[in-house]
Parts: C-alpha cells; sequence; structure tokens
C-alpha cells in the first residue's frame, strides 16, 4: 500500500511528529511518498501544485495532511473528474488529540486508558476522566508537570496577537459568540494567565501583551522580557515574523501539542515515557483518522 503526506512546513511535524508518522505508516503496511511546501507557502501555490498532480493523490491508498493543506485539498477534489480512491486523514488533528492523551496518561487508571485507546473520542476519555474542562485541564495539568518539576518563571509574557489561531472555540470559556478576533485573542490570553495564577504565580508575574508585537513592542519593553527565567509565549503562526531580541527568554509557542513537545524536549514535563505516551496515542489516532473517511 502507499501513503501520500502533504504539509506545509511547520517546526511541530519537522521536530517531532514526523518521525513519528513514518515509523506508524510502515507498521500498517504503508509505503511513504511526501510532499512538503515551505512555511508560509500560499494556499494558492499548494492548490495548484493539488491540481497539477491530481492523478497521484487520487490513486494512493491513503492520503495524510495537515489543516493547512485540508482547505485546499477538498476545495481542489470537488473540481476534479478523477475521485480519490483512498483513505483521507489529518495529522494535525491526530497530533493535537495524541498530546491530549499523552498528557493526561498519568491522571487515568488503567480501566480509563484502555477506554481511551478504544475510542478516540477526546470528550468521552475527559469524561471518564472527570474533568470537564477539555482544554483548561489538560493546559492545567501541563503546567502542574513543569512547576512541579522546579522550572517555575520569574514572569510570563503573553503576545496576544493571533493566540487563537490554534485555540478552537470548543476548547475556551467565556468566549461569546461575535467577538472580534483582538477580543478573543485577549480572552485566551486572559484564561491562560487565570491557570498560571492557579498553578502558584502571583498574578503581576504574568503580563498580557496586547497589540501588534513588531511595533507595539519597545525597546525597553524587550530588554524587560530579554531576561533568564521569563517565558515568551505566542502562536506558532508569528514564528516568521517575531523578531524580538529576547535571545535569555525562554519562548513557548502555542498551541497545546507546541507546549508539551518543547517542555519534554527541555525536560520539563515528564520523561521518556512522555515521548512514549505521545507516539503511542498518536498511532491509534492516525488509525482513527484513516478509519473514519
Amino acid at each position: 500500500m502507499k501513503a501520500l503526506v502533504i504539509y506545509r512546513a511547520n517546526d511541530l511535524y519537522n521536530e517531532n511528529f514526523q518521525v513519528f508518522l513514518q515509523r506508524i505508516l510502515v507498521n500498517l503496511g504503508y509505503t511513504t511518498d511526501v510532499q512538503s511546501f515551505p512555511a508560509g507557502t500560499d494556499g494558492q501555490v499548494i492548490a495548484k501544485w493539488l491540481q497539477d498532480h491530481w492523478p497521484e493523490v487520487a490513486s494512493v491508498n491513503a492520503v495524510l495532511y495537515d489543516n493547512t493543506v485540508a482547505k485546499q485539498l477538498y476545495s481542489v477534489r470537488d473540481k476534479q473528474e478523477i475521485s480519490i480512491i483512498g483513505k483521507l486523514g489529518c495529522f494535525d488533528d491526530a497530533a493535537f488529540r495524541a498530546a491530549q492523551k499523552a498528557i493526561l496518561m498519568e491522571k487515568l487508571s488503567e480501566e480509563q486508558k484502555q477506554k481511551s485507546f478504544r475510542n478516540s473520542n477526546v470528550d468521552l476519555v475527559y469524561t471518564e476522566a472527570e474533568d470537564p474542562e477539555l482544554y483548561s485541564g489538560m493546559a492545567e495539568h501541563l503546567l502542574s508537570l513543569v512547576i512541579s518539576n522546579g522550572h517555575v518563571p520569574t514572569k510570563v509574557f503573553i503576545i496576544t496577537h493571533r493566540l487563537s489561531d490554534h485555540q478552537r472555540k470548543d476548547y475556551t470559556k467565556n468566549i461569546a459568540h461575535g467577538q472580534t478576533d483582538v477580543e478573543v485573542d485577549l480572552a485566551v490570553a486572559q484564561e491562560w494567565k487565570a491557570m498560571f495564577v492557579k498553578s502558584g504565580l502571583h498574578a503581576e508575574a504574568v503580563v498580557i501583551l496586547e497589540g501588534e508585537p513588531r511595533w507595539d513592542i519597545s525597546d525597553q519593553l524587550q530588554a524587560e522580557i530579554n531576561q533568564a527565567g521569563n517565558w515568551l509565549m505566542y502562536d506558532r503562526h508569528l514564528r516568521d515574523t517575531l523578531s524580538l531580541k529576547c535571545d535569555r527568554a525562554t519562548w513557548l509557542c502555542f498551541p497545546l501539542e507546541n507546549l508539551l513537545r518543547t517542555f519534554v524536549s527541555l525536560g520539563w514535563a515528564g520523561n521518556e515515557t512522555t515521548a512514549q505516551n505521545v507516539e503511542q496515542c498518536f498511532a491509534v489516532e492516525i488509525e482513527y483518522e484513516l478509519g473514519r473517511s
């Protein structure tokens, strides 16, 4: 069987899940071709490639893609005479659920773990874990792991700009319909500030930075941020445009699976078992993605 993996480059996939996904597909009996696009590639460029290579895309046994490619893939598919014969799966969604479950592993009983692997419905897993706040519950657990391991930030600076890009509306609370993107970004930042305070930080140690960071963060503020022990938190969509001179602070980007990867790579949360949990959960989620198409 042959699988085609299509994605726009990002650090989450390049540095972690790429290895996992290739290994998982081999275990499932697939040979794999990969088509990657550089970070920041315009969607129209991706759409043009899909159109030009549609016979290949349509003929493989499985197509796995990220959320960026998904938008173009389904748009192009609807205009083609040749139908896709293979299974379709979004590995971004699978990675998100895998990160969630990996964080949960230490909280779940053996019975609950078995239920989580039999059903890829994350809401069901969290019901079993008796945690009604899906996103907040996982984030709080991750922060508690890091802080309990002795990694307590001096100050946390949270950039609001585009912060809600990866925070799905179902996973944030108290966000009313009809709010502007700026208002939603601020609400997400406030929610994270509340989680830090709940984890033991003083409120004044968590600073929310509103506005466009390229021109709303002054040199003086950059100097304040750029201190060892400080954390600078932002959405990963800002990575290519965020040019702050803050090499002493620890940079941490959202969404949750990126935070997990960074904390684990720094040795701040969990250990090798945590990484094994991520791969184990990712394998289950990839099978789920391919099985539901």
